[in-house]
């Protein structure tokens, strides 16, 4: 049973994590917003719920890059990962599926770091080869090279990185691959765990670094305290509420039951 980060025997995985991984039945798991705070900087969180970085003022974990692109509007979450999201994480907030339901989300299985050394790459070398983690890598290469003059060999600075970022063109590009609806995200989670060999539920929530999506659920403004089932902590969940819905409170007491078995010291 082990294709991922941690290994388990196969009678400690539920029958509900079995199945082949299908966009329809991931959506209704929990999400998950991993976090390094720690339990104390947790807490208001359970009253105040999930706030974005312009939204309570405080700008920790966004940059320049992020106030252009409006990315400071946004509270991201992702699809439930044994890893927490941050590999060897320890802290990790569940979230209700509920939170799906809202028409103004922006979805994308890209990460937006890897946009961002792309444009340095191009800027500063000929070959400017990206790797294979950048959508539409020559129209964004074509797009680099039109505004910019021939490479210095040398890392452009950051204010030629961010001019490249407020052109019209670039957040077209942006849009194209950051504002994508959530059935569409999990259609493409779908699609790729077939094409590696019929991923199971577990397998998806068991994924490691190589995995090739990077998903992103990009909710406007805030998520609401009733939605922040509770919190991950060191090895222990710290439940603040239940799901109004049963089923979707069966599959959270069950993805904490799996963690419990992957994280927790035996």
């Amino acid at each position: 049973m082990y294709r991922g980060f941690f290994r388990v025997r196969a009678d400690e995985v539920p029958d509900s994590m079995r199945i082949a991984v299908s966009g329809e039945e991931l959506a209704k798991w929990p999400l998950m917003h991993g976090s390094w705070r720690q339990s104390e900087e947790i807490e208001p969180i359970r009253t105040a719920g999930l706030r974005s970085a312009n939204d309570c003022g405080v700008f920790t974990n966004t940059d320049v890059c992020n106030q252009i692109l409006g990315r400071s509007d946004f509270v991201y979450l992702a699809p439930a990962s044994l890893s927490c999201q941050y590999g060897a994480g320890y802290h990790a907030l569940l979230i209700d599926p509920g939170v799906l339901s809202s028409e103004t989300m922006r979805c994308s299985e890209c990460d937006i770091n890897y946009v961002v050394e792309c444009i340095r790459i191009t800027m500063s070398s000929k070959l400017g080869y990206c790797g294979g983690n950048v959508k539409e890598q020559a129209k964004l290469e074509q797009l680099v090279r039109s505004v910019t003059p021939p490479p210095e060999h040398r890392r452009p600075s950051d204010e030629k990185v961010l001019d490249i970022m407020r052109l019209p063109a670039f957040r077209e590009y942006y849009d194209r691959h950051f504002a994508l609806p959530h059935k569409q995200l999990f259609r493409r989670i779908e699609a790729t765990g077939a094409e590696l060999g019929g991923f199971s539920l577990f397998d998806y929530f068991n994924r490691n670094g190589t995995w090739p999506l990077h998903e992103e659920i990009a909710v406007p403004s805030h998520v609401e305290p009733c939605m922040v089932l509770g919190h991950w902590d060191c090895g222990r969940w710290i439940e603040w509420r239940m799901s109004p819905h049963h089923e979707t409170q069966r599959r959270v007491d069950e993805f904490v039951a799996v963690m419990e078995v992957v994280r927790v010291p035996r």
